[in-house]
């Protein structure tokens, strides 16, 4: 990690004590990064500056899209089966979200939650509200061995897909 000049560090920390007014709840998290940008820890830089480095190329942004769009036509699909219960029972029938505490998969965290909370999309999803849709565990593998399985599924099929076209995806993951 690059060494933050005294104009960087005092930028960055004005940009968290904003932060910290603006949201309340993550005050304390916020406090901490500046309190270690101001006073200069070095080694805690990386850990205040992960959310820096978040651009989501246009394959990642429609890796999610992709993601979001399998789990509602799972959704719709269960729902016309009703088998929606047994779907929110099934290890992978709901979309858990992305490991935060991976460099790479807490991109697509707050990406997920830029597209549910800022743009309100795939509310239908009910992720509204969930935060930032923190899995705890890695999933983008997962999700990628879930989504080979789907793609199979004829576009216009999607959304009444049958329960073992569903099992086959759920289970796949």
């Amino acid at each position: 990690m690059p060494r933050l000049t005294q104009a960087e560090r005092s930028i960055l920390a004005k940009q968290l004590l904003i932060l910290e007014v603006l949201f309340p709840e993550h005050a304390d998290e916020y406090s901490v990064q500046r309190e270690a940008i101001v006073e200069g820890y070095e080694i805690h830089l990386d850990e205040c500056l992960v959310r820096a480095d978040f651009a989501m190329s246009v394959e990642q942004s429609k890796e999610v899209f992709e993601t979001l769009d399998m789990f509602a036509s799972l959704r719709e699909s269960a729902q016309d089966l009703d088998l929606s219960e047994w779907l929110a029972e099934q290890n992978g029938g709901c979309f858990l979200g992305y490991d935060g505490n991976d460099p790479i998969e807490v991109r697509y965290m707050f990406y997920v939650d830029y597209l549910v909370n800022r743009l309100g999309r795939y509310r239908y999803l009910d992720l509204a509200g969930q935060g930032y849709v923190n899995s705890h565990a890695l999933m983008r593998q997962t999700y990628g061995e879930m989504l080979s399985v789907w793609r199979e599924v004829p576009r216009e099929s999607r959304t009444t897909m049958t329960r073992e076209q569903i099992e086959e995806i759920v289970n796949a993951g």
